[in-house]
């Protein structure tokens, strides 16, 4: 009976330490791409309005000499 019980939670033992509950890398090497490439378009989004903003300020400082 012992031996019955032992080799159980052995078994059992083994089944759970090859078995992982994280993300593989590939999913993570994706979520990092993921949000380096919305990151990239939110700050080219944010400069494209600062040039902007430049430029209506330029244009009106010029217009008032």
């Amino acid at each position: 009976m012992k031996k019955l019980i032992l080799s159980t939670v052995i078994v059992l033992a083994l089944s759970l330490s090859f078995t992982s509950c994280r993300e593989t890398k590939e999913g993570d090497t994706t979520e990092v791409e993921t949000t380096i490439e919305e990151t990239t378009e939110d700050a080219v989004e944010e400069v494209e309005e600062v040039e902007e903003t430049v430029e209506v300020v330029t244009d009106s400082i010029s217009g008032q000499e």
